[in-house]
């Protein structure tokens, strides 16, 4: 399959900058998609490689800066497996290692794994080892990409690193890790990124997960309002109300939270709203 999709003539390609490119049968630029090609399996296909692709290439700039003010070793094996990360880690000032970290079994350390799309793409994704088993898992059975390759970083977590989400919602459900995966990814939740913040979609994918997984609700409308106070703006309004709900959620359907990490989240909330700054 090659990078384009095409009907009647009329083009959608993602162009080397990432942005989707509609052409007419005479291959001049248009401004929107057309017709035929609008709300097609085809363009969506795209954007959800567009999504993966920019993702990827925000999260390898964010983890080289870490990388580079923490003085992290890492091993040649990544920038050799991927063009984003070289780039990422030549910018940030990261000189890969020759002789790469020892190998570590930990399930603090960061796993390699490289997928690759029909469309001629590949990118290397770094995981947690307890939850990289789960990914594959559903991005063979959910997504374009397939597993190729996979090696071990020897990059250890710092202690002190918060997981993200979808990660802490298995980690809260210990056997149940797939099933909770699942549920993040029908929501929104890949390893490409976030659902988008758009609440009255949001309504209707809760009142769902209300229905189908109430367990995993509180882990859902927790996360909702950290996304809101992170975007800031109106958004930041909605992060009250989310939250709120989290704990009636819990009330409902018997869940017991994480103490620990909801008492940081009233810490954080306390003080993003007397600073009144978005994070």
């Amino acid at each position: 399959m090659g990078r384009g999709y095409e009907v009647d003539g009329y083009t959608a390609e993602l162009d080397d900058d990432l942005q989707v490119v509609y052409r007419n049968p005479r291959g001049k630029k248009l401004q929107q998609a057309p017709g035929r090609l609008a709300d097609t399996e085809g363009v969506r296909r795209l954007y959800r490689l567009r999504r993966a692709l920019t993702g990827h290439r925000r999260h390898a700039r964010l983890q080289a800066e870490a990388w580079a003010t923490a003085g992290t070793r890492v091993p040649m094996a990544l920038a050799d497996s991927d063009p984003v990360w070289c780039e990422a880690l030549d910018d940030a000032g990261v000189e890969p290692a020759a002789d790469p970290p020892a190998p570590d079994a930990d399930e603090a350390a960061l796993i390699a794994r490289t997928y690759a799309h029909p469309d001629d793409h590949t990118m290397t994704l770094l995981l947690r080892a307890p939850f990289a088993r789960h990914w594959d898992a559903l991005v063979a059975s959910q997504e374009d990409w397939a597993l190729t390759d996979t090696f071990a970083t020897g990059i250890r977590v710092p202690g002190d690193t918060e997981l993200t989400f979808p990660e802490r919602l298995m980690a809260a459900h210990p056997g149940r890790e797939q099933e909770a995966l699942e549920a993040a990814y029908a929501f929104g939740w890949s390893l490409w990124g976030s659902p988008l913040l758009h609440k009255s979609i949001l309504e209707g994918d809760l009142a769902h997960r209300a229905a189908t997984a109430p367990g995993f609700l509180p882990d859902f409308l927790d996360e909702l309002a950290d996304m809101c106070l992170k975007a800031g703006g109106q958004r930041k309004e909605h992060a009250t109300g989310y939250f709120t709900r989290a704990r009636n959620a819990e009330r409902e359907h018997h869940t017991k939270p994480d103490e620990r990490w909801l008492d940081a989240r009233y810490a954080a909330r306390a003080t993003r709203t007397s600073s009144g700054s978005t994070p």
